[in-house]
């Protein structure tokens, strides 16, 4: 239980009592008033220390503030201060009585007081047991609290306390809040400022202030130099963030697959993670950290151009406090300090890891499809053939049509403007994480499964260049990937890359034989119509060879399907046509897919073309937005649309007629009930004397391709 009590104010603070310095004695009867020292106690309950002075010219007033600050000068922070700023700090002593087991401070909790023990014995203990330690009279516990001003975090975010302390027995002790030290600062705060930031490395090793020990829960900087420690902590920046009653919505604090620019610690409530899109079962709580990797960052040799990428998402869902530590207060610690990053932290020693080898990864992760599924040690490989280039404003990085020798990764600077004459769609501006040249890598895939490569690359099929902006001056930066280098490892690899596409491969990845029967049972709908159908349509293919010279191989009209012989296509947009009142829609993509040697392209038209036939609808030629384009050079069987539809309307009739030659028992019985209870009138005089006209209907119907009675009039009218 915790009381008030009075301190003497003639003696030195530590005695709970002033001393006596002279008797007295009656001369005879005396009538005197008595204030006895309980009476005092009493006072001094509701009161702060000093009252009776304040209000009473006490003659020892000046001796008993020189002991006060006498007190405060054994504080190791405050030997050097003024006294003035000392004499204004001892004026907030407010003297307290705690009884044995109470917890006076407790650990992981704001540090709301500094106490000085006047009289008893207090256990300074850690919840993990791991040490305990005892103060008694004469000193004193939460001189962390004299730092709070020197930190950004100063007034709004109390420093935490480390340790808990408990009162070993009755403690009577004086107690200055933090409330108080506040309002000596903004009296004192030339004098307090001098003293507290200029403090000896033993003083830190000593103090560990609430930024220091979050660092060191880093398990990279547990043992890291408190010089190092007190640098970083200086530029850490409390940030809180409060869920209001009518927000339905979350506070993205570091996105996923974005540049990581900041490492947090929370401080207080939590945080919510997401990897992938979706929400993950972690989450930080208070005392926890995110953003370790800018600390293997800062030794790479990426560093300080290339941020690296953030692997989750940080979200804030309700309240919360964190310490914010930019990429750029971590860039100038570094460099005051690079010697001692070198020497605590340690990188993974693999040899074949090099530039950008912990950055780099994370990058390709999020780049071509390809990288997104592939082994990670294929990925090291790769990052090690990553070379950072500089590039300045307004200077062109690749041109369109020329031949594409590397694909690269922005990765600094404002953005880039992507320019295209053939293909104007491409036109746009991207910023930093756009991978540009994902082609290259697809065609290399794709022709490792060949005998050889192509002896030319493909073409560029758009300028990219620096933008110009006004408020950055630098130069971009940009990741590169040469295409010798990606050869090299798609061949080194090639099962890697093959596992990760729709090439028709054999036991010892190579290109299975071209067999266009083969490619067509695999298309949708075709398969269904039998092997003679299937035969019709392969003497209808007709070959071509497209290049990336060539805009399209589809756009607008959808007029054709194809099988790849050899090479490799893009499409991207998607297929939209109306059929009559339905809307058909097949694909709808976001991004490239690819098509390599021995697969299709355009299998929607084969739906098109049933719908067309049975009359959903009325257009020859379907449209789109689907845009296919070659890579390199490509050599495709192409078959036309309005082959597809003559060779689907045969197969229709042949079907038709077919399942009325050999009906089934119900269709007997249904045709026979039929036949007794209505007689065609039609007689066969009738039929001969208007041959003419049923021989013009039959010719209409038949180009009008409405074929699915025709079979049936005709047997009908001849029996």
């Amino acid at each position: 239980m915790e009381n008030n009590f009075s301190v003497g104010q003639h003696g030195p603070p530590f005695q709970p009592y002033p001393q006596q310095t002279e008797s007295a004695r009656a001369c005879g009867d005396v009538e005197a008033l008595v204030l006895t020292a309980s009476d005092i106690k009493d006072v001094s309950r509701k009161f702060r220390s000093g009252f009776l002075i304040n209000e009473i010219a006490h003659p020892n007033r000046e001796l008993l503030e020189t002991d006060r600050v006498t007190m405060l000068k054994k504080v190791p922070l405050l030997g050097n201060m003024d006294k003035g700023a000392l004499r204004a700090i001892s004026e907030y002593f407010v003297p307290k009585k705690y009884a044995k087991d109470v917890i006076i401070i407790r650990e992981k909790q704001p540090l709301e007081m500094m106490i000085f023990i006047v009289e008893g014995l207090v256990l300074i203990e850690m919840s993990d047991c791991s040490r305990t330690l005892k103060r008694s009279a004469g000193e004193v516990y939460g001189e962390k609290l004299l730092t709070w001003p020197a930190w950004t975090s100063f007034p709004s975010v109390l420093p935490l306390a480390t340790e808990s302390v408990r009162a070993d027995g009755d403690v009577e002790a004086l107690v200055l809040m933090a409330s108080d030290i506040q309002d000596v600062v903004l009296k004192h705060k030339l004098h307090f400022f001098s003293e507290i930031t200029c403090l000896t490395d033993d003083d830190w090793g000593l103090l560990e202030t609430d930024g220091v020990n979050n660092l060191r829960k880093v398990p990279k900087l547990e043992t890291m130099d408190t010089r190092v420690l007190k640098a970083i902590s200086k530029n850490l920046k409390p940030m809180s963030y409060e869920k209001k009653w009518y927000s339905l919505g979350s506070t993205n604090l570091i996105p996923e697959g974005k540049p990581l620019r900041m490492m947090i610690f929370v401080t207080g409530g939590s945080l919510d993670l997401e990897k992938d899109g979706n929400w993950t079962n972690e989450m930080l709580n208070e005392g926890e950290f995110y953003g370790e990797e800018l600390l293997d960052w800062v030794l790479d040799k990426s560093f300080p151009a290339i941020v690296p990428i953030s692997t989750h998402g940080v979200w804030v869902k309700s309240n919360a406090d964190v310490l914010v530590l930019t990429i750029k207060d971590l860039r100038g610690v570094v460099s005051n300090f690079k010697s001692h990053f070198s020497k605590e932290i340690t990188i993974p020693t693999d040899s074949s890891l090099d530039l950008c080898a912990i950055v780099g990864l994370t990058w390709l992760k999020k780049g071509p499809s390809l990288f997104r599924n592939m082994d990670e040690e294929v990925l090291k490989v790769i990052s090690t053939h990553l070379n950072l280039m500089s590039y300045s404003v307004d200077t062109y990085i690749v041109q369109e049509n020329n031949p594409l020798e590397y694909m690269f990764i922005f990765v600094e600077g404002s953005r880039m403007l992507i320019e295209s004459t053939l293909r104007p769609f491409k036109k746009g501006s991207h910023g930093i994480g756009h991978f540009y040249g994902d082609e290259l890598v697809h065609w290399l895939t794709n022709w490792a499964s060949h005998a050889t490569f192509p002896d030319k690359l493909p073409l560029s099929t758009s300028s990219v260049k620096v933008d110009i902006n006004e408020s950055d001056t630098g130069n971009a930066g940009v990741l590169v990937l040469r295409a010798d280098d990606l050869k090299s490892i798609v061949t080194r690899f090639r099962s890697q890359f093959i596992k990760q596409t729709t090439l028709p491969v054999d036991s010892e990845w190579k290109l299975s034989i071209f067999d266009p029967l083969a490619v067509l049972r695999k298309v949708p709908k075709l398969a269904e119509m039998g092997e003679k159908m299937l035969e019709e349509i392969r003497h209808c293919l007709v070959p071509v060879k497209y290049n990336d010279m060539s805009p399209y191989i589809i756009e607008g009209e959808f007029d054709k399907m194809f099988l790849i012989e050899s090479g490799v296509v893009s499409r991207t947009g998607m297929f939209c046509h109306e059929f009559a009142s339905e809307k058909f829609i097949e694909v709808n993509l976001r991004e490239k897919v690819y098509c390599y040697s021995g697969n299709y392209c355009g299998h929607e038209l084969v739906e098109w073309a049933l719908q067309y036939v049975s009359g959903a609808s009325d257009v020859s030629v379907p449209k789109s937005n689907l845009k296919v384009e070659a890579v390199g050079e490509v050599e495709v069987l192409v078959l036309k649309a309005e082959d597809l539809i003559r060779l689907v309307s045969e197969f229709k009739l042949q079907k038709e007629t077919a399942d009325y030659e050999h009906p089934s028992v119900s269709e007997v019985k249904l045709q026979k009930k039929t036949a007794d209870d209505e007689r065609p009138s039609v007689s066969k005089i009738e039929f001969e004397e208007e041959s003419d006209f049923f021989e013009d209907f039959f010719f209409k119907m038949k180009n009008s391709v409405e074929l699915s009675c025709f079979s049936k009039i005709v047997q009908w009218l001849t029996t």
